[in-house]
């Protein structure tokens, strides 16, 4: 499967690049700056080589959850090249149950899990199409995760208490479509797709991310964005497997030099 998805996205890059006739370069870069702050909830399984799933996240509150969270991007456009920089980084934390028993014959536990994400993302861009301030993109590149995960059960009733910790870290290759569009006045959306990992290497069994942001132009240089980003990570690791998923709200702002 993965070899089609990265077929057709070659197909498609080469035959758009071969009906452009617009110079790839122009003679001056542009720069954008981006400055996020993103909400998001997180739930699924997080695994112990047992094989059953160590704890079921909630996905209540996301506020409650939300320790802190940074999302910014930068990118450098020259012609219908674009070199795209982004960090996103999430500390959540969540109460839930512990799946099976701690100890034969009790109750399960309760449970709390602390799950700190940086992800760092560098890809190359192309400008597939761009008219009448509509434009879409093509990208390809690297994600680098580093996931930090912190575990507590305990057993009121006995007075039982135990906890583990387990850092992972790995690099993606990604693929991507991002797309942009004016609605009317100062508005517009944007809006992006990619996916990642494919089981190559230690890289992730499968990610992809969803990103979409109503914008409003304060001038022609400050754009206001408002929308929702969702991330599944799915990673088999030697001591902890991760299938979680990311999602919530985000409100920023974009600088044009």
């Amino acid at each position: 499967m993965r070899q089609i998805c990265i077929a057709v996205f070659a197909l498609m890059f080469t035959a758009i690049s071969a009906q452009s006739q617009e110079a790839p370069f122009s003679g001056d870069w542009s720069k954008r700056l981006s400055l996020y702050g993103w909400v998001p909830g997180i739930k699924g399984d997080q695994t112990l080589p047992d094989g059953d799933p160590l704890i079921d996240l909630s996905s209540s509150d996301v506020l409650d959850a939300l320790n802190g969270a940074f999302f910014g991007a930068a990118e450098f456009r020259n012609g219908r090249f674009g070199i795209i920089f982004d960090l996103a980084y999430a500390d959540l934390g969540q109460d839930g149950v512990a799946r099976g028993t701690i100890i034969p014959g009790q109750d399960p536990a309760n449970a709390s899990a602390d799950t700190t994400l940086w992800l760092g993302t560098a890809a190359l861009a192309y400008r597939a199409f761009e008219e009448d301030g509509k434009w879409v993109d093509f990208y390809t590149g690297l994600r680098y995760y580093d996931v930090s995960a912190d575990f507590k059960f305990e057993i009121p009733s006995i007075g039982f208490e135990s906890s583990l910790s387990e850092d992972s870290s790995w690099t993606d290759a990604i693929i991507g479509l991002r797309g942009h569009a004016p609605i009317g006045g100062n508005y517009s959306i944007t809006g992006l797709v990619d996916a990642g990992g494919f089981g190559i290497g230690d890289s992730s069994d499968l990610s992809w991310e969803v990103l979409v942001t109503l914008d409003y132009a304060f001038s022609e240089n400050v754009i206001g964005r408002l929308g929702y980003r969702y991330m599944s990570i799915d990673k088999d690791g030697d001591r902890l497997d991760l299938d979680i998923e990311l999602g919530g709200p985000l409100i920023g702002v974009t600088w044009t030099f």
